[in-house]
């Protein structure tokens, strides 16, 4: 996904590629990046679990808007099935906008 991040971002389209392993984001040097601590093969989370999908596409989302410099990375922190995604969904959609 890395290799097809920076050839589109060549083009002018932006993109944030969301990661599991650290080690590879300084070999492969992409855009933008949203590091997640989930098993391999899950960037978005749980199957089944929309809520962990949404916390996650939003943070994505969120960091191709407020991206300022190539090459960012965000950890997320989240851990595996031990996050109550529900509760940060609702958490967000009453916090104040900045």
């Amino acid at each position: 996904m890395g290799l097809i991040a920076k050839t589109l971002e060549s083009h002018g389209i932006s993109t944030v590629t969301i990661m599991m392993y650290k080690e590879i984001l300084s070999k492969l040097q992409v855009p933008r990046t949203l590091h997640v601590r989930f098993p391999f093969g899950r960037p978005m989370g749980e199957p089944n679990n929309p809520d962990q999908h949404r916390v996650i596409l939003e943070d994505a989302l969120n960091l191709l808007q407020r991206a300022r410099e190539p090459g960012e990375v965000v950890y997320t922190g989240y851990r595996w099935r031990r996050e109550d995604y529900g509760a940060i969904r609702r958490e967000r959609e009453t916090a104040p906008l900045l």
